[in-house]
């Protein structure tokens, strides 16, 4: 396989929408999607903490040079709306996600669609304003 920039998404099924043949042992899914990408995101990760065995099975699971991007937590995002999240940033983090070593690739924030974007700028501005 060549590799090159791609991804996909695995939350605790590499796809519901039928990335790999029907039937498929659901205890092979990351491996066969590991044959076809070299990166995949751990949507997983956004819905609840995972636990370090799930985090150590994914490493091992993955050839060398492999990336998981991670999801950060809804918790953060959705609920707390990335006010105060110390404490749960340092949950998501003690969860397990460093069993990935090498292989941990960029974290993602999926943030709420009533959540206005702002520029570095602007939020700049605000803290200055406090």
């Amino acid at each position: 396989m060549s590799r090159g920039l791609h991804s996909a998404r695995i939350a605790s099924r590499f796809s519901k929408k039928g990335g790999h043949p029907q039937g498929f042992p659901q205890h092979q899914e990351l491996a066969f999607a590991a044959e076809r990408f070299d990166s995949i995101e751990l949507n997983g990760s956004f819905y609840s903490l995972q636990r370090p065995e799930s985090y150590e099975r994914w490493y091992a699971s993955v050839p060398p040079g492999f990336l998981f991007a991670i999801k950060g937590s809804r918790y953060i995002t959705h609920m707390l709306r990335l006010q105060g999240v110390e404490s749960a940033l340092a949950n998501l983090l003690a969860s397990g996600v460093f069993a990935l070593r090498e292989k941990i690739g960029p974290f993602l924030w999926q943030l709420p669609p009533t959540m206005a974007a702002i520029s570095a700028r602007e939020a700049a501005a605000q803290r200055r304003r406090g």
